[in-house]
């Protein structure tokens, strides 16, 4: 009992055989890799870590594999992306990629900088999962920026143009459209619905900025969100505004959704507003059945109203409903007899 060393021996030995008894539960701690993108095994020679450790059975399960080294093979990531944009029906032309496709642009392409913190819209599900969007170039959009159809349209120039203007005004609403715009275009679709938010931030019932930022969720297959928002833009249309653009796009989002009849409607109220929009014309020619039956319920409907009033004005101009409405039989005048008529001679 005197000896000082025997309690540290006693430590030492129960301290050995707790990390003996250790020894076969598998790896208990882990590294981050030299490239500092993934969490890997502290001991490169077991290879049953998954299986035999549970904490990090766990946290490999909760972490994509972008950031922990699962060892699985790449392509499989790409067959999940393309799962999931058939399971959203998006077109052939919707590129999927790794890394998450608003990553993309992050650093390498301008934006309209930091993005705001909420808008009245971002209950939508196409806003509300915007990180999660795919690729998503519009060609079309070029005829924003172009001043006729046979101009070529140099990127370059617009994107610096952008940039200095974005440097003055950070918070501009025309800007941020602009730029929005010019992200469709480019297919970096998270940072173009930023702009647009950050747009509606300052201005939440600008109709050009509604109209955009639908058009890409429709692009997007949010097609209920993209008709909410049109509804909205049409709404807040200046009076002194044509809005044929808002019809033709509103026939074109509810035809997607099945209400073919509602979509005939604004269909016509474009071609009313503008009678040279070919497409109009189109979209009514292949729905032309759809058309001719709501024309004649129209029709039907103010013939039978007008037969009804004619109907009911003969009703009451008629001779025996005249002679109905006399209660009283008409005086007779009384013959008057001789005295009185020789008065009345001297009289006069």
């Amino acid at each position: 009992m005197d000896c000082p060393y025997i309690n540290f021996m006693a430590i030492y030995i129960i301290s050995a055989s707790l990390l003996g008894t250790n020894s076969g539960r598998g790896v208990t701690h882990w590294k981050i890799n030299e490239q500092g993108s993934s969490i890997v095994q502290g001991n490169e020679s077991d290879k049953n870590y998954v299986k035999t450790d549970p904490v990090f059975a766990l946290l490999i399960e909760h972490y994509p594999p972008k950031i922990v080294a699962m060892g699985k093979p790449k392509t499989g990531k790409n067959k999940s992306n393309k799962k999931v944009a058939g399971e959203r029906g998006l077109s052939s032309s919707v590129k999927t990629r790794d890394p998450p496709a608003y990553e993309i642009f992050q650093s390498s392409t301008f934006h309209c900088g930091d993005p705001v913190n909420e808008t009245i819209y971002d209950k939508l599900p196409g806003i509300e999962n915007r990180k999660t969007h795919p690729l998503f170039p519009e060609p079309e959009v070029e005829m924003i920026f172009k001043k006729s159809e046979i101009d070529q349209l140099d990127t370059k120039a617009i994107e610096e143009n952008l940039k200095s203007s974005l440097e003055e005004s950070p918070m501009s609403v025309v800007l941020c459209n602009q730029i929005g715009n010019y992200l469709r275009m480019k297919g970096n679709t998270y940072h173009a619905i930023e702009c647009f938010r950050k747009a509606l931030y300052t201005a939440p019932n600008n109709a050009d900025i509604l109209l955009n930022l639908a058009r890409v969720l429709y692009n997007l297959k949010y097609v209920e969100d993209a008709i909410t928002l049109t509804k909205r833009s049409l709404e807040m249309q200046p009076a002194n505004l044509n809005c044929w653009l808002q019809h033709f796009t509103l026939g074109e989002m509810l035809k997607a959704n099945g209400e073919k009849k509602e979509a005939v409607m604004h269909f016509r109220h474009a071609l009313v507003l503008n009678p040279s929009f070919k497409p109009a014309e189109s979209q009514l020619e292949e729905l032309g059945t759809i058309g001719d039956e709501s024309f004649d319920f129209y029709t039907y409907l103010i013939i039978g109203f007008l037969v009804a009033v004619v109907l009911f004005w003969l009703y009451i101009t008629s001779p025996g409903k005249e002679q109905g409405s006399q209660s009283k039989p008409p005086m007779r005048s009384k013959v008057l007899t001789g005295p009185v008529r020789r008065s009345i001679n001297r009289r006069l």
